[in-house]
This record gives C-alpha cells, structure tokens and sequence, in this order.
C-alpha cells in the first residue's frame, strides 16, 4: 500500500477541464501625460544677427576667467564672435514647452562682450617683457583662454593695447597702459552715448553729465580688475558722488517678492498658549525652589552659582594669593567653589563680618572630605574661625604673655 501524503493527497484538476479566460475593461485613471525627456533642455536667447549668419550652431561654449574677480565663467567664443552667458531668472520658475514642464525656468542671454576685455588681466600680467601671443593668452587652470587667438575680433584690435615688434618674421607684443587707457576711454564714450541715444535712463541721470559718467563708468568697471578701474578712473577724471546723494534714502512703499520671504522664512512660530494650570504649576514650583535654597540640606544645588559669600571667598583668595602667587592646583580652587555653595539667609550674612554658622561648617567639611580634596579631621570649627579672623586683619588669642593682662602686669 502506497503512502499517501499531503501532496498526494490533494485533489489534483482533471486535464480536460479548462478555465475560461475573460477580458475585463479596467478604467484608468485620468492624469498628466508622461513628460517627454527630449524637452529637458536650456533656453538660451542669442540676438538675431547669430541666427541669420548661422553662427550660433557652430559655435562652442568655453569656460573662460571673468575679468574682474578671475572666476571661471561661461562664454561662447568663436571666429566672428564673443559672447558672455548670462542666466536670468527667478528660483521658482518653470516653462511650459509643449506637452511637458521644464523646471529650469532661468533664460540664458548672449551678451556681446570685447575679447580684448577677457584678454586684458593676461596682457597685465606679463607686460614685464615681449612675448607671442601664445605665450601670453596661456592659462593652465583654464587653458580654453586660448580660443581668443582665433577670433577675427581680437587679432584686429590686439595692437590698441599692446606695442608690436618683429623679431625674426616674428610677432612679440607688450602691454602699453598708455594705449589701454586710450582705448577704454573710447569704449566709455560709445557706451556713454549709446545709453543717451537708447533713451533707457531717467532724466535726472542723462541731464547731469557727472551722474552719466558715474553710471556709465560703473557699466565700465564690470569688466575691468579694482587695479586698473582706479587708473581708469583718474584717467577720465571720475568724481565720487556727494554724501548727500549717498544717504537718499528710498520711500517707495513697494515692496520686493525677495524680501516678502525672507519675511515669511523669518517669521517665528507661535507659541501655543499655556493653560491656568500650568501656570499654577510653574509658579508654585518657583516657590518651592527658592524655599528649598534656604535650606542647609540644600547646600549642594549649585556649587557652580555666585553667591555673595563666594564673591567674598573669590576677594579673599585673590587678596592672599595675588601678593605671592595665584594657586593653580585644582583641588584648591576646587575648595573655593564649595565654600561659596553657602546660600545665604538673613540681612546679617551679606555682611563682611559674616562667618559661616556650626551646622553650615559641618556641611561645608563634610563636602569637602567627599570630595577628597586637602582638610585635616582635627581641625576644629573654633580654629577655622580664629584663622578667618587673622586673615581679615584682626588680632585673636595672643601670644602667651603679649595678651592684655600681660600688658597691665607690666604697667604695675
């Protein structure tokens, strides 16, 4: 007879049976389409001249050092241009571009920018001697500087701010300041004029000549490093503005979305109010603190607190260590701390002339031998009290024969 088991004893399914598949319709939910990945992309705006000449598609983007602060930047440099990017935006922004959302919503602009501008610090620096070109436009931390020597731009205006020589079929080039100076206070007076003829500016500025210059020197200096905007600006004669105009003080009542967060982040939580009984509570707490300090059992509840009697003890250390030397071990200092633990009571402690009671003294040697630090067992309270005395300055228990009735013995 053959074992039967658990898997023997399960009724297996005729062969011929089959089970009827039936397709059920299940709705789906109505939602967003998927986003399209082919969209993630970075909106740059390029002016039209770059579309027309087909510049945009053939050029790259470079990272290149501000000439300013020497900050790796992004630029777009090729053989007929040289453009800065600049990103523009706001944080919380986003772009709707056909069935997705960008998330990126800040818009990269193409700004024209003179190479000899980006060029200049490098000119600066090696203008000691003469040098080719690929000596000077050489950086090794962003060695992308190097594109400018293939740009039409810069080759052409290279000698406005540099001598040339040749030297064996050679081209070397120096900086000149004289001729830098010249040229960016040509520079100054284009854009000085642009700014007029774009009609951009308010009145008050395009009206008065040193305002404009201020302005247009500040556009200027953008591009230019602190050392050579302060020659810059006693070669076209630049005058700071008056205090006056420094203090203006601006009443519009409008009031930016920046600082309308910050507000908002800023703003601390309410406190959730405290019920009467909690009130209660915490104030007969208090109470029951400040009647348990004027107990002696509660000596030890901060031997870190100031007490009056420690600032007393602090005086007296610092007037019997300060003449000789300051203690520095720490079981003394240690003995400091726990004799100023004494709370006081009554009008009469806080007083100089105050000594600590038998029942404190006690206490106070109590804590002290716990703590293990230095205090003899047959040190008594009475001779504690008489060394007090002769610290403070007074004369106690002399010595045998110089007390007062010796003194009238010897009168007779």
């Amino acid at each position: 007879m053959v074992r039967q088991t658990r898997a023997s004893s399960k009724v297996e399914p005729d062969v011929d049976e089959e089970m009827d598949s039936v397709d059920i319709d299940v709705p789906k939910k109505a939602g967003p389409p998927a986003s399209d990945a082919s969209y993630e992309r970075k909106f740059v705006i390029a002016r039209g001249q770059a579309f027309f000449e087909n510049t945009l598609s053939d050029s790259r983007f470079y990272q290149i050092r501000h000439p300013k602060n020497r900050a790796p930047c992004l630029y777009r440099v090729n053989e007929n241009c040289c453009d800065e990017v600049v990103s523009v935006g706001e944080p919380l922004r986003s772009f709707f571009y056909g069935e997705s959302v960008i998330s990126d919503g800040a818009i990269r602009l193409l700004l024209p920018v003179h190479p000899l501008f980006l060029a200049l610090p490098y000119f600066i620096d090696s203008k000691c001697k003469f040098a080719e070109l690929e000596e000077i436009i050489t950086d090794s931390e962003c060695s992308s500087i190097a594109v400018l020597l293939h740009n039409d731009q810069f080759l052409r205006n290279v000698e406005k701010v540099a001598d040339l020589k040749d030297v064996c079929d050679t081209k070397v080039y120096r900086f000149n300041e004289s001729k830098a100076l010249e040229w960016i206070s040509e520079r100054f007076q284009r854009l000085r004029a642009s700014l007029i003829e774009e009609g951009c500016l308010h009145k008050s500025i395009v009206d008065n000549g040193e305002v404009l210059d201020r302005y247009s020197f500040g556009i200027l200096c953008d591009y230019l490093n602190p050392e050579m905007a302060s020659l810059v600006k006693s070669h076209l004669s630049i005058r700071d503005p008056p205090t006056d105009e420094n203090e203006r003080v601006d009443m519009s009542m409008k009031r930016k979305a920046e600082d309308l967060y910050e507000d908002l982040e800023q703003k601390p939580a309410k406190k959730p109010k405290e019920s009467t009984i909690m009130k209660k509570l915490q104030q007969a707490s208090k109470e029951m603190s400040r009647l348990a300090a004027s107990r002696i059992v509660q000596v030890g509840r901060g031997i870190g607190d100031v007490t009056p009697y420690g600032k007393r003890m602090d005086r007296l250390s610092k007037r019997i260590f300060g003449e000789v030397v300051r203690t520095t071990d720490k079981r003394s200092m240690k003995v400091v701390r726990i004799m100023s633990a004494e709370p006081y009571e009554t009008k009469e402690q806080l007083s100089v002339k105050y000594y600590p009671n038998l029942p404190m003294f006690h206490y106070l040697t109590k804590m002290l031998r716990f703590h293990g630090l230095f205090f003899d067992d047959h040190v008594v309270f009475r001779q504690v009290q008489d060394e007090l005395k002769i610290l403070r300055g007074k004369v106690v228990r002399p010595p045998i024969g110089q007390g007062k009735r010796a003194l009238l013995r010897g009168k007779k």
